[in-house]
């Protein structure tokens, strides 16, 4: 794995770049993940999408996410539908 790391004078924008070497570039796909997170009392819906291999990656990405973000646990994110997107929807 190649990374490219852009550092410029001010610190609040850095880009970070991962080229992975041997997938093409083609098999790379955009899900659409429908689902219903804990925030305070109340459980908010939530619309993300993700690019993924597979819809198990896109899953895992966003459990990731979500619970970095809003410390939830895996078992608070209910995923209610996935589905794979073309370019045409985006």
């Amino acid at each position: 794995m190649l990374v490219d790391l852009v550092f410029p004078v001010s610190a609040a924008y850095c880009r970070i770049t991962f080229k992975q070497q041997g997938v093409p570039m083609g098999e790379i796909k955009v899900f659409r993940i429908i689902g219903r997170l804990p925030m305070g009392l109340q459980k908010s819906r939530f619309v993300k999408e993700v690019k993924a291999l597979k819809p198990e990656h896109a899953i895992e990405k966003i459990y990731s996410e979500l619970g970095s973000r809003h410390k939830v646990k895996r078992t608070g994110i209910e995923i209610i539908s996935i589905e794979e997107i073309t370019e045409s929807q985006l």
